[in-house]
């Protein structure tokens, strides 16, 4: 939330926030927050550069946030050089599309619904009337996708 005001108040019109340039910030920060071990996780980041109102950006922003912890929290028993989460954010079609990709140990089964952070990204996800699906195999890691079809691209 913090990166979002002051992206709009440094600029001189107060008009919209560049996904590729709040996602750099937003993923760096995270990842430099939530990383005590000697081998931290690699993340690759490919986002299209596109222009959203506060009222898209701010969700879509947390919803990332809570994405990126859980993989972190849960994705690696162990980390090593090789553990590594790939997000990925673009347009497609009349749709925008946020994955966030690791190699960790994956899980069967559904994502258990009853904490903080997934009722968080439930509501979040209505309020863009999105989707959040997971693909999941055991040792072959995890897929979160966000599939958002309610946006205001500027």
């Amino acid at each position: 939330m913090v990166l979002i005001h002051q992206r709009l108040y440094n600029k001189d019109e107060l008009i919209g926030i560049n996904t590729k340039d709040y996602f750099n910030d937003l993923v760096g920060d995270i990842f430099e927050s939530h990383q005590f071990k000697s081998d931290p996780v690699s993340f690759q980041l490919e986002v299209e550069p596109l222009v959203l109102d506060i009222e898209t950006i701010t969700p879509v922003g947390l919803i990332l946030n809570e994405l990126i912890i859980n993989t972190l929290k849960h994705a690696f028993d162990e980390l090593t050089t090789k553990s590594k989460i790939h997000i990925s954010f673009n347009k497609q079609q009349d749709h925008l599309v946020l994955k966030v990709i690791d190699n960790g140990k994956g899980f069967e089964g559904e994502v258990k619904s009853s904490s903080f952070g997934i009722t968080l990204m439930k509501a979040l996800s209505k309020k863009l009337n999105a989707t959040l699906n997971y693909k999941s195999k055991i040792n072959h890691g995890t897929e979160a996708i966000l599939i958002i079809k309610k946006y205001n691209l500027l």
